[in-house]
């Protein structure tokens, strides 16, 4: 099994509540592709999300990132227009 290291939201509230932790890496299914995120970024809706605003629809602990931009590293089996190696964002 790999693993990769993610920032966790363990509770909601301030910043203290995100955690660094070492995950399992995710495999994706099949119309899903796995991202080796080299850049993100903080908009309102990941600050509204740590704070609670949504907490009836985020079930913790959670990974929060809306915006991302890396590379393709995995596909799912039915994936067609992306391939591993693809620069995305």
């Amino acid at each position: 099994m790999e693993y990769m290291q993610a920032a966790v939201l363990t509770a909601f509230g301030s910043t203290e509540v995100f955690e660094f932790q070492t995950i399992p890496k995710p495999v994706p299914k099949a119309t899903q592709v796995l991202v080796k995120v080299y850049a993100t970024s903080i908009n309102p809706i990941d600050y509204q999300t740590r704070r609670g605003d949504y907490k009836d629809l985020i079930r913790l602990p959670a990974i929060i990132a809306v915006d991302v931009s890396g590379v393709i590293e995995a596909i799912g089996e039915a994936v067609t227009h992306f391939q591993v190696g693809d620069e995305v964002y």
